[in-house]
């Protein structure tokens, strides 16, 4: 067993190194943009930022960077006010994807996504050599890796682009050295989550036993049985609300694990499930405890972190509980008397 341990602190040691990024769905996607037109929509916003005169204002900065890859040798210069971007260009009823054209240049790029090449390259390349242009460029794009006084609306357009073809590669992570890391590793890691989900039982099992326990005393302490338990390892009580008239709110508490014992700390909260229904206690509950952390949720919860009891000490936190059910109590006493 304890080489199972060695092994394990090295794949987590391991794990620690990998990338952590996973990308987020971009614009596109969550428009669900259809399959079968997207190289279309890809070539008319390519379109767009490759012409300098567009009102993107990132100049030139597309049709240079391009030149810069496809003309390594030689600086090709331009007038962007004679620079000339046509989308789908006919080819003896073929059509080009993208012709960019100006004085002494001409680029035909064929924009490939999920289709693989089989268009009349011959036909396009005709075509391109009627412009008779000293420099003449033919590119295929397809899904592979590969800012300035722009307008702020199409640079976010052009993010979310890049980052729509980045995520077609199919790389799930960055560099797509975490998705090695799982495949090299997956009877490891399968065996160490099976046993850390038995290990979790374990620490719920021992958490609901204890929290069973403090409802029992908390009861008879406060000579109330409205105190409840939500899945056995949540301690709460929220019948305050008798009081006609005010909005729910609650005190809540439960262990966590410290040091490896599933005992070891309990944190108390005082509670709302809404936000809108904290407002009328704020200020008297902030008054009351002007040092504790006040957490709004994004789910709509709101937690008053007011106390924390180490080592499981029963007799304190049978006291503390019973305090802040009184706290609560007199706070919402307090706003009926008010309204």
């Amino acid at each position: 067993m304890n080489e199972d341990v060695h092994v394990f602190e090295a794949l987590l040691k391991e794990f620690g190194k990998q990338p952590k990024f996973v990308p987020e769905p971009t614009y596109l996607e969550l428009c669900r943009y259809p399959t079968s037109r997207f190289e279309e929509i890809c070539t008319r916003l390519l379109c767009f930022y490759f012409d300098p005169n567009n009102e993107h204002c990132f100049y030139d900065l597309f049709l240079d960077s391009l030149l810069q890859l496809i003309s390594t040798d030689v600086r090709i210069s331009y007038r962007n006010d004679q620079v000339q971007v046509i989308n789908e260009l006919n080819s003896e009823g073929k059509r080009l994807d993208m012709l960019i054209k100006s004085p002494d240049i001409v680029i035909g790029i064929e924009n490939k996504i999920y289709a693989s090449v089989y268009n009349p390259l011959s036909i396009y390349s005709n075509q391109i050599a009627l412009y008779g242009k000293k420099n003449v460029f033919k590119v295929i794009l397809t899904v592979r890796k590969i800012i300035s006084r722009a307008n702020q609306k199409y640079l976010v357009f052009i993010y979310d682009f890049m980052q729509t073809i980045d995520n077609m590669t199919g790389e799930t992570y960055d560099n797509n050295k975490l998705s090695y890391f799982f495949s090299n590793n997956t009877e490891k890691i399968d065996e160490l989550i099976a046993l850390y989900s038995k290990y979790n039982e374990r620490i719920l099992k021992v958490q609901i036993e204890g929290i069973s326990e403090l409802m029992t005393l908390i009861k008879l302490h406060t000579n109330d049985d409205k105190w409840w338990a939500w899945k056995g390892w949540d301690l709460g009580y929220d019948s305050f609300n008798q009081i006609s008239g005010t909005p729910r709110i609650g005190v809540e508490a439960s262990y966590e694990v410290l040091h490896n014992n599933p005992l070891g700390r309990f944190r108390i909260y005082i509670t709302t499930w809404e936000i809108k229904h904290f407002v009328p206690y704020e200020d008297h509950l902030v008054a009351l405890f002007p040092d504790c952390y006040l957490d709004k949720t994004n789910d709509g919860r709101v937690y008053m972190h007011v106390d924390v009891v180490d080592d499981n000490d029963i007799e304190l936190i049978i006291e503390k509980l019973a305090h802040y059910h009184q706290v609560v109590y007199n706070v919402v006493s307090q706003i009926k008397e008010v309204e």
